[in-house]
């Protein structure tokens, strides 16, 4: 989800649906972007006491069952799916969540399954030890190979078909986690190979364009994605070539617009597509993406923190009437 799509509110008992609140919606197109909510704004009920943050691709999923069984209801507050279902793992690392109107979890018998937004349920074969979320409708499946010698990982579909073959990869041990693909952007996925638990890219067509060896990676946007070795982020070309190099000790944000985010001691900077920060010191205690030409960060002031739009000047176009604003919140999703 991107900046000035979506607003997630949780409330006791109802979880409140914000719809794109751009400033162009519901004030002068010459106005600075500032957030709100618009009348598209929906309530959705869900049960009083129960847990529930993950709203993806229109289902909500609600935690708290018996036995730590969830349920899934629609954005119309419909239950598609009871509390029959269980977590596919206790770590933090998978979510549970649809995507492309499916969704991998385990049934009463600990067996995978993938859920339908139509409210079917594909069992998936056995042998299928660790399974992925999907991510662009593609899971990650990792099993056991049949001389009981290593672990082998492949991709499926949201109906269960095995896709992309030239990224399959092999183990001699068992890996603690698998991860999904990244989202097929800009001719490019990201992928991670197993064996080596590194991270490469390949094209639409499923070939391997940028071999794994980097730690952690991003998708590209404008021509660019962050990508970790050693500790420190960079940004590579579509070819893996560094254009920015490795040096920043947090993941900085996706190029937007002109301009990517990243973090040096603390601040918050925008750096423009050769590195170069842009920012006027002391830089930021936080900041978005830009979109539609203004941002929102965060300054420290005389009075204390305050939140304000800004320009591609790095101008202060307006100040939020919101002083509970959170970036964190709907930034760089």
């Amino acid at each position: 989800m991107q900046l000035h799509q979506i607003i997630k509110q949780i409330a006791w008992a109802s979880l409140i649906l914000a719809a794109p609140f751009s400033s162009r919606s519901l004030q002068a197109q010459s106005e600075p972007l500032v957030p709100h909510l618009t009348d598209n704004t929906k309530q959705v009920i869900v049960p009083k006491g129960f847990i529930t943050d993950r709203v993806s691709d229109g289902m909500i999923l609600i935690a708290g069952g018996a036995n730590n069984t969830i349920a899934y209801i629609n954005d119309e507050g419909d239950y598609i799916f009871g509390y029959d279902w269980h977590p596919t793992s206790k770590t933090s690392s998978v979510s549970n969540n649809f995507n492309n109107s499916g969704c991998v979890v385990l049934n009463s018998d600990k067996k995978h399954v993938i859920l339908h937004k139509d409210g079917s349920v594909m069992p998936l074969p056995q042998e299928y030890i660790k399974v992925s979320d999907f991510s662009d409708g593609i899971a990650s499946v990792l099993v056991r190979n049949t001389d009981k010698k290593g672990y082998s990982a492949f991709f499926i579909d949201i109906d269960g078909n095995k896709v992309l073959p030239s990224l399959n990869s092999s183990a001699q041990n068992d890996p603690l986690t698998i991860s999904p693909v990244g989202a097929l952007s800009e001719d490019r996925r990201a992928y991670q190979d197993i064996s080596s638990s590194k991270w490469g890219y390949a094209d639409g067509s499923g070939q391997i364009v940028i071999p794994p060896r980097f730690d952690r990676v991003a998708d590209f946007h404008e021509g660019l994605a962050a990508v970790c070795e050693n500790n420190l982020w960079g940004y590579v070309d579509n070819q893996g070539n560094y254009v920015i190099q490795p040096q920043f000790k947090k993941q900085g944000y996706d190029f937007k617009e002109g301009f990517a985010v990243v973090c040096q001691k603390g601040y918050y900077y925008f750096i423009n597509p050769e590195g170069v920060i842009v920012t006027p010191e002391p830089g930021y205690v936080s900041a978005s993406n830009f979109e539609d030409g203004s941002a929102i960060v965060e300054q420290k002031g005389d009075k204390g923190y305050a939140y304000h739009t800004i320009d591609k000047n790095f101008q202060i176009l307006a100040t939020p009437d919101n002083p509970d604003l959170k970036i964190k919140s709907f930034a760089n999703f």
